[in-house]
């Protein structure tokens, strides 16, 4: 028996013999090794450079001190390869893309565990590969956060430093056309380990973090056009080193971090900026801090490793739903990682990068990972397993001949196994008979036989 069916506009030929062929949604994504750092890291920064690059910076490497080293990955080639070196070691600093290529790095420490807190900051040109000295910031601090405003300017605020009150309360703006820092407000409440996320209305919210109370719940926005922060809403949750992701609809999920009770919170929060409010929404199958959050081009939010309530290194993913308001557990990590980064690629994939590893080893290994089909997906089923490939709004030739990741669910275990068919070949096995044929770039047959 043969059946044809349009699925995104593919001519689809199946000849069934008593198999389906129906629409379906595959899993969730899976993460895949790529070509490893030169350095093995943590408490480094990544920044995606304007041709698709990754800057990577700083960080503590095994023996726990700080390098100034820095490396660069290229997507075509899957490998890194050595930049030019910052002009000072630095670990818990900070770096952010200026809006002509150029990347910002500020402060951070100059030791490792936090000593020699800078307030000094470089600039990287891409295009030169070379850093040069940035002006000085009115605080040194580390672990502070940067946000770049609609005008190109960035708002530097909170962190720790021994020479403001340990707890930072005055924030900065660099603007890049004056090459210079000027002062920006002050913080109702001082604090590190907060979140600062560039809202839709422009204003920035800050929420939680660490002061001199302890861990807070508070929460402020600061208003560019009047350099002044302002109380909004209070988080549900006190927290630490959470993460803040702005989803589509302009609301802010904040997920995980460390709770003042020693351990790592599972749950998630949403603020949003018409009501000026927070709601709990659907929390992690397991508590984290430590973690990296990347929003995916399908408007999903993939939260990858940390550390757990024991201080383990996790490898578990999981990805957030806006339409649901819940998370579900995606194949994990290759090798489990905390304090590691996360970069969204041009192609839509992610690469996470070093991080602390168990045994207290700094890592160089990286991973990529690549969301799972997505919309009308095609679905075979033979022998107890069923076959999923992404269409997408691609050829069958695009799709197939660029050799992307395939998956197989064995209904028997529950259980997806991710598989890249051979390159240069047009006959793609994938088990129990099944054989996926190319046969052109508008037909592909389904031969089960």
């Amino acid at each position: 028996m043969q059946k044809t069916a349009t699925i995104l506009g593919l001519v689809v030929t199946g000849l069934l013999l008593g198999v389906g062929l129906t629409a379906g949604q595959g899993p969730g994504g899976t993460f895949t090794p790529t070509g490893g750092l030169g350095t093995g890291r943590w408490l480094a920064t990544a920044t995606a450079l304007p041709e698709g690059e990754v800057l990577i910076a700083g960080g503590i490497v095994d023996d726990g001190s700080a390098v100034a080293s820095a490396e660069r990955y290229d997507p075509a080639t899957g490998a890194f390869t050595p930049a030019a070196d910052m002009s000072t070691t630095r670990n818990d600093h900070r770096a952010i893309a200026l809006l002509d290529g150029t990347v910002l790095i500020t402060g951070g420490a100059k030791f490792g565990g936090g000593g020699g807190t800078l307030a000094s900051t470089e600039i990287y040109d891409p295009a030169r590969d070379a850093f040069t000295p940035g002006p000085l910031m009115a605080t040194p601090r580390l672990a502070h956060s940067l946000t770049l405003l609609p005008d190109g300017t960035v708002l530097v605020v909170g962190g720790l430093s021994a020479g403001a009150g340990f707890y930072v309360g005055l924030a900065e703006r660099y603007d890049p056309a004056a090459a210079d820092f000027m002062p920006a407000g002050e913080l109702a409440t001082a604090r590190v380990g907060h979140t600062a996320t560039l809202l839709v209305d422009g204003t920035v919210l800050i929420a939680g973090g660490l002061g001199d109370d302890g861990f807070l719940t508070s929460a402020e926005r600061y208003d560019p056009a009047t350099a002044s922060f302002t109380s909004t809403d209070r988080l549900q949750v006190a927290r630490l080193g959470h993460t803040a992701t702005v989803l589509g609809d302009g609301q802010v999920l904040m997920v995980g971090g460390d709770a003042a009770n020693g351990g790592r919170l599972a749950s998630a929060e949403r603020y949003d900026p018409a009501t000026g409010t927070f709601a709990s929404v659907g929390s992690l199958s397991t508590g984290r801090s430590g973690h990296t959050v990347t929003l995916l081009p399908n408007g999903t939010v993939l939260v990858a490793g940390g550390f757990d309530s024991d201080g383990n290194e996790l490898a578990s993913a999981e990805l957030y739903d806006p339409t649901t308001g819940a998370f579900s557990a995606v194949d994990g990590l290759g090798t489990a990682r905390g304090n590691h980064i996360a970069t969204l690629l041009q192609d839509g994939t992610v690469l996470i990068a070093g991080g602390l590893g168990a045994g207290f080893v700094a890592l160089a290994s990286t991973e990529i990972y690549t969301a799972g089909p997505e919309g009308a997906v095609l679905s075979l089923r033979a022998g107890g397993q069923f076959v999923f490939w992404d269409l997408g709004p691609a050829t069958a030739a695009e799709v197939f001949g660029s050799v992307k990741i395939a998956w197989l669910f064995d209904q028997d275990s529950a259980t997806w196994t991710a598989f890249v068919p051979a390159l240069g070949s047009a006959n793609f096995p994938l088990g129990n008979g099944v054989v996926l044929w190319v046969v052109s770039e508008t037909v592909q047959e389904i031969v089960v036989g």
